[in-house]
């Protein structure tokens, strides 16, 4: 399954580094998440993290995550187990919640 998504996910931009995260964490619904990252990479081609966007739209619209504690700590674990990680991602992720959240 892994090598699946990863092979779906190749092309995109984040897609070699997230995609085995991708897999584990979603399952089955990976597949979605890569087919919406494709969607956002078409209509920008200069975005750097499509899959990323993709996996937080996801987290918002079908897990019901609220807030960026949400995806951080319940979803990705990266507030325990990769804080690097989230020190990176953290202003595009509360970006992408205040967009589609309005908090």
């Amino acid at each position: 399954w892994k090598d699946m998504v990863r092979g779906w996910a190749a092309q995109l931009p984040d897609g070699p580094d997230r995609s085995e995260e991708i897999a584990e964490n979603y399952g089955r619904a990976a597949e979605k998440i890569v087919q919406r990252a494709y969607e956002i990479y078409q209509n920008d081609r200069s975005h750097g993290s499509p899959l990323l966007q993709a996996e937080v739209e996801w987290t918002i619209q079908e897990e019901w995550a609220w807030k960026p504690e949400d995806y951080f700590v319940r979803r990705s674990g990266k507030a325990y187990f990769n804080s690097e990680s989230q020190a990176k991602e953290e202003s595009f992720v509360n970006n992408l919640f205040r967009k589609f959240i309005l908090y």
